[in-house]
């Protein structure tokens, strides 16, 4: 079940793609728009392992924990500031792809914690 909201996601992400790939066209910025994508790709990809990880199969409870939110937070805000500060240079941002194999660390993570996870009776 969780691999299926995995998988979900990932086909719900083309969404966001068409977007900005949109906005490169419109703008007529398209040398921006691979940085661009290699961004949103590491980005998702983490965040989405993140969220797996710590709320599993229920994330819109979970993530109001008070607890939860503030190590999701703690996870989340320092990458985003450090690729805020990449953005100096548009193609410095190609770092984000570092986040693929972290991301999917995390999730292979993720999975083994959920899926051996008993709800209470």
């Amino acid at each position: 079940m969780l691999r299926g909201k995995v998988y979900s996601y990932a086909l719900l992400n083309l969404a966001p793609l068409a977007v900005i790939l949109a906005a490169a066209l419109a703008s007529g910025r398209l040398a921006s728009l691979v940085p661009a994508l290699l961004v949103y790709a590491g980005v998702s990809a983490y965040t989405v392992a993140v969220t797996v990880y710590l709320t599993g199969l229920f994330p819109t409870v979970l993530l109001y924990n008070v607890q939860v939110f503030g190590l999701y937070t703690l996870l989340i805000s320092p990458l985003l500031l450090f690729l805020f500060l990449l953005a100096l240079h548009v193609w410095y941002l190609a770092g984000a792809l570092l986040l693929l194999p972290l991301a999917h660390y995390v999730l292979h993570h993720a999975y083994h914690r959920w899926n051996h996870w008993e709800p209470p009776a």
